[in-house]
């Protein structure tokens, strides 16, 4: 047993804390005031863990369209290792990762993603995650419009949801939305977890 201490509304795992090997089966949360805990708690049950499917890597090409992106590893953005859209990125180019699955072996996933704009320029564009049964797609989950930041700093995301018994593939897919300026949108830790039940 171990304990995670946060005054914000949301807490991250693993923590700085975390020990390789580590596993849980329950969470307890309490709120505590001067050093007092709350008598009353909640109490979750954990029924699988998220095992990693794919890492971020930065320098990895893009399944389609990575003639659209801009592959950089500097301080431009924070914590450098990202890419950007490059202007020839239109509404009808096809931008994704495709990340294969073996049919049945996961029941839920989580694909994470950070967004940002660079220097305030001017571009949108949303994130579809697109669940694939060999060229078939079964399901769409769209974002809202991403871009048009007043500074140069990460905004994470998370897409969750159950997969379907016979998806074989999952496409992080990125839709520009009418003109971008040069490297205005950029990602980062794009990164794929899945899990039984």
């Amino acid at each position: 047993m171990r304990k995670i201490t946060t005054r914000e509304a949301q807490f991250s795992y693993p923590d700085a804390a975390k020990i390789d090997g580590e596993q849980f089966d329950k969470i307890s949360l309490y709120s505590v005031k001067n050093g007092l805990r709350s008598l009353w708690g909640y109490q979750f049950a954990l029924a699988g863990v998220m095992q990693l499917l794919s890492a971020w890597d930065y320098n990895r090409a893009f399944s389609k369209g990575n003639n659209f992106v801009n592959h950089y590893d500097d301080n431009d953005m924070p914590g450098g290792k990202y890419v950007m859209l490059s202007s020839y990125a239109k509404s009808d180019s096809e931008i994704y990762h495709a990340f294969t699955l073996t049919a049945g072996q996961y029941k839920r996933f989580a694909l994470s993603y950070k967004v940002g704009s660079y220097n305030q320029r001017k571009g949108l564009c949303t994130v579809a995650v697109q669940l694939y049964v060999g060229d078939r797609l079964v399901k769409e989950l769209l974002s809202q419009q991403f871009g048009n930041y007043d500074k140069s700093e990460w905004h994470p995301q998370q897409v969750t949801d159950d997969l379907p018994a016979d998806v074989t593939e999952i496409r992080f897919r990125v839709n520009p939305i009418g003109e971008l300026r040069n490297n205005a949108i950029a990602f980062t830790d794009i990164i794929l977890r899945a899990g039984g039940d």
